[in-house]
């Protein structure tokens, strides 16, 4: 008699899949004008592939820079950022911390965002040509506050 076809490495790979989170900052080059549709677009496209995927996260959008939280299993992290690197739409895609989480920041949320905020480019752009450590941890610990603050806000 058999109880179960998963082998046991299928059971471990889907009963004990290690959530992760990771932050990426990158450089928008799409067109000043066409921008607000565009990410608008690029937001609810993702919604839709993170809900399939089993990723959640928040992404806010300067007008000129995107800063993303995303969470969910290594291997759907890997294989979401691969796309995000070869998206034409940004440049510079740069990681800057990724680690185990016991927990998600945006549980509920395929992908929240709120819309364009100018704000959240000061607390972008050091990110992406910061070469201390200690001063980019600082502003990468805000950078996440400011990104869940968002979300909180686009519920």
């Amino acid at each position: 008699m058999q109880f179960c076809s998963n082998s046991p490495t299928e059971i471990w790979n889907t009963t004990f899949l290690f959530m992760q989170s990771l932050l990426y900052v990158s450089r928008s080059v799409i067109p000043h004008h066409e921008a607000e549709v565009r990410v608008s677009e690029l937001a609810a496209q993702a919604a839709e592939s993170n809900a399939a995927s089993g990723i959640t996260g928040g992404l806010i959008f300067s007008g000129e820079h995107f800063a993303q939280i995303l969470e969910g299993d290594s291997a759907s992290l890997d294989q979401l950022m691969a796309s995000i690197s070869r998206d034409a739409r940004h440049v510079e895609a740069t990681t800057l911390f990724r680690s185990e989480i016991a927990k998600r920041r945006f549980e509920g949320w395929d992908l929240a965002y709120a819309g364009t905020s100018r704000f959240v480019s000061g607390h972008i752009t050091p990110l992406l040509s910061e070469k201390s450590v200690g001063a980019t941890r600082t502003l990468v610990v805000k950078l996440v506050q400011l990104i869940e603050e968002f979300a909180t806000f686009s519920r």
